[in-house]
């Protein structure tokens, strides 16, 4: 998995979807830390999406 504002690799933390269920109200979570030498800020973003043919 890429971000292309990353610099490096990108990781699935958790995620499960089971085998012939419907998937609805996904919410998506980015947490990172930029670090620029002496500093570093904590970035977070999340959107929520649900299925529209559920």
């Amino acid at each position: 998995m890429t971000i292309p504002q990353c610099t490096n690799p990108a990781y699935l933390v958790s995620g499960e979807v089971t085998p012939g269920g419907t998937v609805s109200n996904v919410t998506l979570t980015v947490d990172g830390v930029k670090f620029n030498p002496p500093n570093s800020t904590y970035h977070t973003n999340s959107g929520f999406y649900d299925n529209p043919f559920n």
